[in-house]
């Protein structure tokens, strides 16, 4: 009995594209295990290859080289590394020097190509660190003070922040939507359409 491996390899057979969503948990050490289980069932005996989009807000060194691994199982080409920073920019024809530094030392063995894009033209990204309790009083000033943003993203680290930061903003006369994990994509369309 092969615990219904070969059922569900079957059903995989017709997957068309790997998309792996905050990739940098999923294939560290602790979702290893159960990532090689998929790739076995996905990757059978006449697949060559899987197209793969990893996406992730951070992709620390240290996993690497299990991408590096993951990639090779999946086959295909090298990978092509979109990283979007406002650190590292590429303005006319200068660099900056931490792209630089990355580009000569920080690409991964399979990584041949690392294509750099900043914010688009029209998002003004900003980063502000505050103390915990005054986050919210300084995002409504900054939203009254600047009626001409008629659309922004506030991220938070849980589901539970995002609803109470919407429900103040709301409390005080600002529209607001949370946008979080729990939503249905219909949710979640809409709530970005509003």
């Amino acid at each position: 009995d092969d615990d219904g491996r070969a059922s569900m390899r079957n059903l995989l057979a017709g997957v068309e594209y790997l998309v792996i969503d905050e990739a940098d948990r999923l294939l560290g050490k602790a979702f290893e295990k159960e990532i090689e289980s998929c790739l076995d069932l996905l990757m059978a005996e006449d697949r060559e290859e899987l197209p793969a989009w990893l996406f992730s807000a951070t992709f620390p060194k240290s996993i690497e080289p299990r991408v590096d691994h993951v990639l090779k199982r999946l086959g295909g080409s090298a990978p092509l590394r979109i990283s979007c920073s406002n650190a590292d920019r590429v303005v006319g024809e200068e660099v900056s020097a931490s792209l630089q530094k990355r580009l000569n030392h920080g690409m991964s063995s399979t990584a041949t190509t690392l294509q750099q894009i900043g914010p688009a033209s029209t998002i003004n990204l900003r980063t502000i660190r505050l103390d915990v309790p005054k986050r919210t009083q300084v995002l409504r000033r900054l939203l009254e003070d600047n009626p001409e943003w008629d659309r922004v993203l506030v991220f938070v680290a849980t589901r539970y922040a995002a609803e109470h930061v919407a429900r103040k903003l709301r409390r005080v006369g600002i529209e607001s939507a949370e946008l979080h994990g729990k939503l249905d994509q219909d949710a979640r369309s809409r709530r970005l359409k509003a």
